[in-house]
């Protein structure tokens, strides 16, 4: 079965060191994505070939890639600015509405990516 997606999405998750504002939703997020896994390898050991198993399964992958990508975006553009430093700190002082928004709509798309893995899980 398709484990390398899910696998990915979850490296990835547990590379972003910095989860300040959005660390709930995204652990919550890879306990689904760590349910998922669990389904596929089930599907895979029992051998199961249903068009239901398939079609789920095509829509697991997608729903990993896009946890990947949301959490990709997360870190390029925001945990990546979380530096150390005085000069850094004015530096995000003055970005800070814009990191904010920023941290709002990673927020909103974890919590949907995990709204429609609940969905699919039922």
């Amino acid at each position: 079965m398709e484990f390398s997606a899910v696998s990915s999405a979850l490296k990835t998750i547990g590379e972003v060191t910095s989860l300040w504002g959005v660390d709930e939703q995204v652990q919550g997020l890879a306990n689904e994505l760590r349910w998922m896994q669990s389904f596929l390898k089930v599907a895979d050991a029992r051998r199961v070939d249903h068009e239901v198993i398939r079609t789920s399964v095509v829509e697991i992958r997608e729903l990993a890639y896009d946890a990947e990508d949301v959490i990709e975006t997360f870190s390029l553009k925001v945990a990546s600015k979380r530096k150390d430093g005085f000069s850094n700190c004015i530096k995000r002082s003055a970005c800070f509405l814009k990191e904010g928004c920023l941290l709002h709509q990673i927020k909103s798309e974890v919590e949907k990516i995990t709204v429609r893995i609940k969905e699919l899980t039922r």
